[in-house]
């Protein structure tokens, strides 16, 4: 009896200590670091930010606004910040969006998998999410879109986009707004590096943009809100508005674009133009 006890010890230590190897990976894997909100969230005191809970690698956002940055390091400018790889599940609403966010979602290690049924917005002032490692985006999320200045996506040169089974080099492939619904990239817009209005270029000089133009550089929509265009400059080839690339234009109000120096109204050097609102 004694000997059957022992070997049943014996058996079970063994297999305790395989159970705990097979976790290990996992373990490692998980994050060392996770700061969402402004806020280190692994650290013991911490209060997470409503709508986010977290636990063995998955961080959960449910209908969660975030709409600060980090104050300090690692987390400074980035809105959600994470060492090693991360999985995050997607519930209702959510929205990585704040005039101090200039990265939306960065992970120092590892990858990002975005999964659930919710959907994401995510916008960073240079970058939207970067991962080292590549981004996952599973069939399941309903809608993601992601916009940064210099490229809604960033990954390590080995890094690559998964969009519904199929990879995307984030330099090469996917531009500045990214929209993905259901496993399928909708739309890959490329944002203006130049915007001029009535002969400022409001993306240089946001502050001398006329009287009722406002610019989403998250999502490249201009709106007039009432507004008299009627200067050109050479620098915007002698039009009223000008863009080099796509551009939406929302309007509000009555607006126009007349002058004698205009001689074209609104001329875009590369991609689309899209008129919207209740306006004229």
């Amino acid at each position: 009896m004694k000997k059957m006890k022992r070997q049943f010890l014996g058996v079970f230590c063994a297999l305790t200590f395989l159970l705990v190897l097979l976790s290990l990976p996992a373990l490692a894997d998980s994050p060392t670091e996770l700061w969402v909100n402004g806020v280190d969230i692994l650290a013991p005191d911490a209060t997470l930010p409503e709508g986010v809970s977290y636990e063995d690698g998955v961080l959960t956002l449910e209908n969660a606004e975030i709409t600060q940055a980090g104050s300090s390091s690692p987390a400074t400018d980035i809105g959600i910040y994470a060492k090693n790889a991360l999985t995050i599940v997607l519930k209702g609403q959510n929205s990585i969006v704040g005039e101090g966010i200039k990265c939306g979602i960065f992970l120092n290690g590892g990858s990002l998998t975005l999964s659930g049924d919710g959907s994401l917005e995510v916008s960073g002032k240079d970058v939207g999410i970067a991962a080292d490692t590549g981004v996952t985006v599973e069939d399941s999320v309903s809608e993601l879109i992601v916009s940064g200045a210099y490229g809604a996506f960033s990954t390590s040169d080995d890094g690559s986009i998964t969009i519904g089974g199929k990879n995307y080099n984030s330099y090469d492939d996917l531009y500045q707004l990214v929209t993905v619904k259901n496993g399928t990239l909708v739309s890959n817009v490329s944002l203006p590096t130049q915007l001029w209005v009535n002969g400022v270029n409001i993306l240089t000089n946001p502050g001398d943009a006329p009287k009722g133009v406002s610019y989403d550089a998250a999502m490249g929509v201009l709106t007039l809100n009432g507004v008299t265009i009627d200067t050109a400059s050479d620098s915007s080839s002698d039009s009223g508005i000008y863009a080099d690339s796509a551009l939406t234009i929302e309007l509000k109000g009555q607006n126009s674009i007349v002058g004698e120096g205009i001689e074209c109204g609104i001329f875009l050097n590369g991609g689309s133009l899209t008129l919207s609102g209740d306006g004229s």
